[in-house]
């Protein structure tokens, strides 16, 4: 028993150590900011922590870094995270509604969602009709990333010529 609690005492003080220089950054984020409650000080503190310790760890499994280097990354997404967050936020749903999903692929073939998997892991049999719909929903999305590809194939040489120019 002495041995676990001197295991989770090390873990604890290592866990909190890590989140010192995000919770630094966090702090010096506030000398910038004026105005704010103590409830909005509280929660940039907050969130510059929680990012900071999983975007640091991630960058960390991605690439070796001296833990000093870690360290220094921590600090500035710990400074950065509570402005940068919400505009993440966003460009992340934005991409995301991009996406066909489940969802959007039922609806357009005009089934619920849990039909669509059962049609999916083949537990259900598929009609011609059915696979008919899906190839005309793919050809209409397709239709709309090459009206896309072709706006911006049109702005390419009007930037070409005033970079030129």
């Amino acid at each position: 028993m002495k041995d676990l609690l001197h295991e989770f005492a090390v873990w604890l003080a290592t866990f909190l150590t890590s989140l010192v220089p995000a919770a630094l950054g966090a702090v010096v984020s506030l000398l910038v900011e004026t105005g704010l409650t103590w409830a909005q000080k509280v929660m940039q503190v907050w969130v510059g922590i929680v990012v900071s310790y999983f975007m640091t760890n991630a960058v960390g499994a991605l690439v070796s870094l001296h833990h000093f280097v870690a360290q220094a990354i921590g600090f500035v997404f710990g400074m950065i995270a509570f402005k940068a967050a919400p505009g993440f936020i966003t460009g992340c749903s934005a991409v995301l509604a991009e996406l066909p999903g489940k969802g959007r692929l039922a609806d357009e073939l005009c089934i619920t969602v849990r039909a669509l998997n059962y049609k999916m892991n083949a537990d259900r049999g598929v009609s011609d009709g059915e696979i008919r719909a899906t190839a005309l929903a793919l050809e209409q999305r397709a239709e709309k990333f090459l009206s896309h590809a072709r706006k911006l194939r049109d702005v390419l040489p009007v930037v070409s010529a005033q970079a030129q120019g």
